[in-house]
C-alpha cells in the first residue's frame, strides 16, 4: 500500500528496510541510507558493497541516473566503497547457503529428516540450523510434545509454532519452552489460552 502511495505521487518519500533491494522497481531519484549495518541472524555487521549496491540500485530506474548517500546518523561512505558500488565491482560470492522449502509433515521424525535434506545442486551448503529448526530439535525430545504430535496436521502446527521469532533473544531452550506452551494450547484447545 505504501509503495502504491509513493508511485502515485500521493507521498514524496518512502522509508523502507533493506528488503527494498530485493526487486522493487520504483521510480526513485535518491536512496538515503539511515543505517549501513544489519543483524544477519547471527550478528550485527556492516552491509557489504554488494548489498549496498543492490539497495542503491533502486534509484535511477526508468532511463535516468539515480543517486545514493547517507543520512546524518550514518558515517559517510568512503570513496573506495562508493567506487565499488558505482562500478558494480563486488567481491565474488564464495558460499551459497540453502535450506529446503519442502517439508514432510507425515511425522515428527519425517519433518526433521526433511529439514536435513541436502541441497539438490552441487555448490550449495546447508544453512546452519535456524531458530525454528533448533526449537523443533529441542521439542522433539519432549515426550509430552511427541504425544500431542500424532498426525500431519499436528506436525504442521508444531512447525508453524516453531517459526515464532525469538524476539527476546533468550536461550534456545527457554524459547523452545515458550513455543511448547503455545503449541500445547493450540493443539489441545485451538487457541492460545487468554491467561497466557
Amino acid at each position: 500500500a505504501q509503495v502504491a502511495l509513493f508511485q502515485s505521487g500521493d507521498v514524496d518519500y518512502l522509508i523502507a528496510t533493506d528488503a527494498i533491494g530485493m526487486g522493487l522497481n520504483l521510480d526513485l531519484d535518491h536512496v538515503a541510507f539511515a543505517q549501513n549495518r544489519k543483524f544477519d541472524g547471527f550478528q550485527y555487521r556492516n552491509l557489504t558493497a554488494a548489498e549496498l549496491g543492490q539497495i542503491a540500485g533502486r534509484a535511477g530506474r526508468h532511463l535516468r541516473d539515480g543517486t545514493f548517500g547517507v543520512t546524518g546518523q550514518v558515517d559517510p561512505l568512503d570513496e573506495e566503497l562508493i567506487k565499488k558500488i558505482e562500478g558494480h565491482d563486488f567481491d565474488p560470492v564464495k558460499v551459497l547457503q540453502w535450506r529446503t522449502a519442502h517439508f514432510d509433515f507425515a511425522s515428527l521424525d519425517a519433518l526433521k529428516r526433511s529439514i536435513e535434506t541436502n541441497a539438490p545442486v552441487e555448490g550449495l551448503t546447508r544453512a546452519l540450523p535456524a531458530v525454528d529448526a533448533q526449537a523443533l530439535e529441542h521439542l522433539s525430545r519432549d515426550e509430552d510434545i511427541r504425544a500431542l504430535t500424532t498426525n500431519a496436521k499436528r506436525v504442521a502446527l508444531l512447525w508453524e509454532a516453531c517459526a515464532l521469532p525469538d524476539y527476546r533473544r533468550i536461550a534456545p531452550a527457554q524459547h523452545a519452552d515458550l513455543i511448547a506452551s503455545i503449541y500445547t494450547d493450540l493443539a489441545r484447545h485451538g487457541h492460545v489460552d487468554e491467561n497466557y
